[in-house]
């Protein structure tokens, strides 16, 4: 997938969803640097309570590495939950 729907073209950003309460971000690193280098990951967080919004974004050095890991990992387990992995939109 060279492009996003409808965009102009990859911003190495990918939303992720995982419908767990309290993932972390170590976690996440662990997981997705295995398909390629990152550059940031970010868990959302509720500003109140400081939990987990149940998502988060992951964005790599590389396309290529954000199809990779979008093939291999959407709708796969993690910590006994199914994650989604979408492309994220360009803000």
């Amino acid at each position: 997938m060279s492009t996003q729907e409808g965009g102009s073209g990859f911003n190495g950003k990918m939303n992720t969803e995982l419908l767990e309460i309290q993932p972390q971000e170590i976690k996440f690193i662990y997981v997705f640097e295995q398909h390629g280098e990152l550059i940031e990951v970010k868990v959302i967080c509720d500003h109140k309570s400081g939990k987990s919004k149940g998502y988060g974004f992951v964005h790599f050095v590389s396309e290529e590495s954000a199809t990779k890991a979008l093939a291999e990992m959407h709708g796969q387990l993690l910590d006994g939950r199914n994650i989604q992995i979408n492309y994220a939109n360009k803000k």
